[in-house]
């Protein structure tokens, strides 16, 4: 599965025809900036982008190809973080914990 940096509708467009998303829905807000390349889109549909601009909470992008993706820079890169409370079959939610005091996700059993 790839990792997206930039959830997007990559139908969505600005007046200028380029591609836009939400700033706040960026994995890592600090790194869409101007000529940046991210992931954008979804995991069912998605593409490499560079960064336009970055205007009243919304990040302008344009979707390029992996050729001109790698003339702007490295195409791997570390996954960012995860929270203390990320789960690695529920991501961004905390555990769920049942009366017993452990829960269990795909077979696998978690103390609480």
């Amino acid at each position: 599965m790839i990792y997206i940096d930039l959830p997007a509708d990559l139908n969505a467009e600005d007046d200028q025809g380029r591609n836009i998303a939400r700033l706040a829905d960026a994995v890592t807000p600090e790194t869409a900036r101007p000529g940046a390349v991210l992931v954008a889109g979804a995991p069912s549909a998605w593409s490499w982008a560079v960064v336009m601009a970055v205007e009243a909470g919304f990040v302008h992008f344009r979707q390029v190809s992996a050729r001109e993706a790698a003339q702007h820079g490295s195409l791997v890169a570390p996954l960012p973080r995860q929270p203390e409370h990320w789960h690695p079959n529920h991501p961004g939610t905390p555990d769920s914990t049942t009366e017993s005091g452990t829960a269990t996700s795909a077979g696998v059993q978690w103390s609480t």
